[in-house]
């Protein structure tokens, strides 16, 4: 017997912070509803413009209700896609950051970055084509002028020394620059919290990742190159066969059919290091039943092969979008 409905499926990847229409977040970016850990809010409003629904992204500093983010995204949960003018701001009011986006939620033309104090950190100009590895590390960003802390220039028209920074953390990349690509040792910190941190060296050949080494706080050394550097999690028996399994094996419900329900159903989850799925959630439910038959079929699938960071497994969350069309 042929289905009554059509599934159209697409992994998007997602980050950890569920969406609201206003909510509070501590320094580290999970939702609280601990004032006292509040660091800033999140307000996320829906609009229609030249005939279509965006969304109007506002974040602000809990103690004093200054600007933190503000601009437009064309969803309304992460990883958001900004369209137009982004900027950021530092709690003490200055800009942060001033970034314009593409139609396709890509970064295009000129970027400013700032330092706390507000002089210029950084500037770049970008061309709107996907990224590839990290956003440190894209033939996609033109690097045009870089200022160490002291004010000095360091780079210029993508040649030259290069700190990228987060500011927020502390976390860093540094090397040289040729031409835009890298080129010799690059070293860096990263981490999730001070007690998941780590060092990272790294050698490259005209932008190319020859190999890299990364030293965690216990001290065990991992190596990598440019084949597990940064990959995503995948099904264990391919993308293709999950999509077929999520058609094959999802339950239209009853209820649903019977009053025409039609749109988008997102499943979230977290592919862990082994593979195996946890968290499977409902972030956007049809109702009469849709969302819940979302999360058993998720249930049902096999593991995955776990997404890698610079050599080591990781956990990476994501979001299934499943389009429910009745014929």
């Amino acid at each position: 017997m042929k289905s009554v409905f059509q599934l159209l499926l697409t992994l998007i990847l997602l980050g950890l912070n569920n969406v609201k229409a206003q909510y509070y977040l501590d320094k580290s970016g999970d939702l609280t509803t601990d004032m006292k850990k509040a660091y800033y809010s999140r307000k996320v409003t829906p609009e229609f413009k030249d005939g279509r629904r965006q969304y109007v992204f506002l974040e602000k500093f809990a103690n004093n209700d200054q600007v933190k983010t503000k601009g437009v995204s064309l969803t309304d949960k992460a990883p958001y896609a900004f369209v137009g003018k982004k900027e950021t701001y530092y709690p003490n009011g200055k800009l942060k950051s001033t970034e314009t986006f593409s139609d396709r939620a890509l970064l295009i033309d000129t970027a400013y970055y700032y330092y706390p104090s507000g002089t210029l950190y950084l500037k770049t100009h970008n061309n709107g084509r996907e990224e590839q590895f990290s956003k440190y590390n894209t033939s996609t960003t033109r690097y045009i002028l870089y200022y160490d802390s002291l004010g000095i220039k360091r780079l210029e028209h993508g040649n030259g020394f290069l700190r990228l920074t987060n500011l927020d953390n502390e976390d860093y990349e540094e090397g040289a620059l040729v031409s835009n690509k890298r080129e010799g040792e690059w070293i860096g910190k990263s981490s999730d919290s001070p007690k998941k941190s780590y060092t990272f060296k790294e050698y490259y050949e005209k932008g190319h990742l020859i190999r890299g080494e990364k030293t965690k706080n216990n001290g065990k050394i991992i190596f990598y190159d440019s084949t597990n550097y940064q990959t995503t999690p995948i099904y264990s028996e391919g993308m293709d066969s999950f999509m077929r399994f999520i058609a094959e094996n999802y339950k239209y419900p009853i209820d649903a059919m019977k009053n025409g329900v039609n749109g988008i159903v997102h499943i979230s989850f977290i592919v862990e290091k082994d593979g195996s799925l946890s968290n499977i959630k409902i972030q956007k439910d049809l109702g009469y039943g849709t969302g819940a038959a979302g999360v058993e079929v998720i249930k049902k699938s096999k593991k995955w092969i776990p997404g890698t960071l610079r050599g080591e497994a990781v956990r990476i969350a994501y979001t299934l979008p499943i389009r429910l069309n009745l014929r």
